[in-house]
């Protein structure tokens, strides 16, 4: 199967998903991994990290994603490249797909992405300022029946958890989550007695048409019929659902604090243009 760029993808972001085979048991998956992320091949490749996949008699490979802006690296050029490095017996490309179609949970790596100086040097003064008016940690679950609900509240806000998205699988779940969120001084919108969020969300037909919109939609869809699978299935949609939002309230802030920012200039400069005409008087 050819999974190089076609014409109609080139000048678009892709992702391919590369499987690195170790030479010998004396590499490890991350020996692998950062030996291929140093290959110079072009300043159009990203490495964003990799997962590790047993291969049988204890050995285990990286299964690495590097990412194409332009999509000027085929999937051909990557195999051969990172096959001569002398620490990889064997490099293939198993997956190649548009950044547009990449599920959250691909990017759950064990091991961060690897970033430039000029990237790590990017963070902006609004971004900072946005940092400090955004929650530091978040939790997500799904659940039914929690036996102390309260509690295990309670201990993450006590650890720093400043946002909660709760999945409650029935109404009187719901309820509950609701009752003990009051009872926390925790609030829908941030900014309560506690200082942190909680949004419970029923796991009811509106969410589960929320879910059709999701890019994991089809990955976990066909699952929620599936005996064993059903339970992991909406997890993993209610988490990507909880980023998705959070994605949207990020965005938000941003606009919001943009706004602000025009609206301190603006402000700024007609105080200015008022004490140059005291000055004339």
């Amino acid at each position: 199967m050819d999974l190089s760029p076609s014409s109609e993808a080139e000048g678009a972001a892709v992702e391919m998903l590369i499987e690195l085979y170790p030479a010998s048991g004396e590499e490890s998956p991350a020996d692998v991994y950062h030996a291929a992320a140093m290959l110079a091949l072009s300043s159009d490749l990203e490495w964003r990290g990799f997962t590790t996949r047993a291969v049988g008699y204890g050995l285990h490979i990286a299964v690495a994603t590097a990412r194409s802006w332009l999509g000027l690296v085929s999937a051909d050029v990557l195999e051969d490249a990172c096959a001569e490095l002398a620490c990889v017996q064997n490099a293939r490309v198993v997956r190649w797909y548009p950044v547009d179609a990449v599920c959250p949970f691909d990017k759950a790596w064990l091991v961060a992405p690897l970033r430039s100086p000029v990237e790590e040097a990017a963070a902006s003064a609004e971004k900072e300022a946005l940092r400090e008016r955004t929650p530091r940690l978040g939790l997500v679950s799904t659940f039914r029946g929690a036996p102390d609900l309260e509690g295990w509240l309670a201990y993450h806000v006590a650890v720093g958890a400043r946002a909660f998205f709760l999945y409650a699988d029935t109404q009187v779940d719901a309820a509950e989550a609701q009752a003990v969120g009051v009872k926390l001084g925790l609030c829908n919108e941030g900014g309560g007695g506690q200082g942190a969020l909680l949004r419970v969300v029923p796991v009811d037909e509106k969410l589960r048409r929320e879910w059709e919109q999701l890019a994991g939609w089809s990955r976990y869809g066909p699952r929620l019929t599936e005996a064993g699978s059903a339970l992991m299935a909406r997890q993993c949609l209610n988490a990507e659902h909880a980023m998705a939002k959070v994605g949207k309230a990020l965005e938000a802030k941003k606009n919001s604090l943009a706004a602000e920012q025009r609206i301190a200039a603006a402000t700024q400069e007609g105080e200015g243009e008022g004490e140059g005409e005291r000055e004339r008087e």
